[in-house]
């Protein structure tokens, strides 16, 4: 029954439900340094520069998300962090248990983001450009009957935004980026490149 070929394989997986990756190609040209396009064939060009995507990116991770989440034994690792949450949901500082990715100040920064006790306001897009207004911008702004008044910093316009409000829950993923110098091979390079990390595992 163990496939013997990369084609029985695949096969095999397909029928269980894998789906492969799919490439897509981003532009973070320096011409628009505070926005983004994302091409899903290599011919195509962005909409902002014109220019051909250069970074090639993998989008796999609902995938992952849907296996990860069918079995009950890894639902229950996944909530690994918020059994322990004494650690870092108290803001305890310098008391900080080190063991776990979960441990320590970023969590405890973060814990909104799980806590069903805490709210806040989401963000809100620019209807115009796609430029995002976070939570404080949104607050500094005139308000009246509970909307605010809001102009982008991006392209100019003048909007309203009616706030929407959502709760911490201990099954939400956190998907942090780094952009630090990340060598997977420990050799110092003069490139560097991003790691994306998905809580609460790499």
């Amino acid at each position: 029954m163990w496939p013997k070929t990369w084609k029985e394989t695949e096969k095999l997986l397909k029928e269980n439900g894998y789906r492969e990756p799919k490439e897509l190609y981003v532009c973070l040209d320096n011409s628009h340094y505070s926005q983004w396009d994302v091409m899903d064939c290599a011919n195509t060009t962005c909409r902002f520069c014109g220019k051909k995507g250069v970074i090639k990116y993998y989008l796999g991770l609902p995938d992952k998300m849907k296996r990860w989440f069918s079995d009950p034994v890894m639902c229950d690792k996944m909530l690994g962090h918020w059994k322990e949450k004494g650690h870092w949901i108290s803001g305890v500082g310098a008391n900080f248990t080190l063991k776990e990715l979960w441990d320590g100040g970023l969590f405890n920064e973060l814990s909104y983001f799980w806590d069903p006790e805490k709210e806040w306001m989401l963000p809100c897009k620019c209807v115009f450009c796609d430029g995002i207004f976070n939570g404080d911008e949104i607050r500094q702004s005139p308000e009246i009957n509970g909307e605010f008044s809001l102009v982008c910093d991006e392209c100019g316009a003048r909007q309203s935004c009616c706030p929407k409000y959502a709760r911490g829950d201990p099954r939400n993923l956190a998907l942090f980026g780094h952009w630090n110098g990340w060598t997977p091979f420990g050799k110092r390079r003069k490139h560097c490149c991003g790691m994306l990390m998905n809580h609460p595992f790499f």
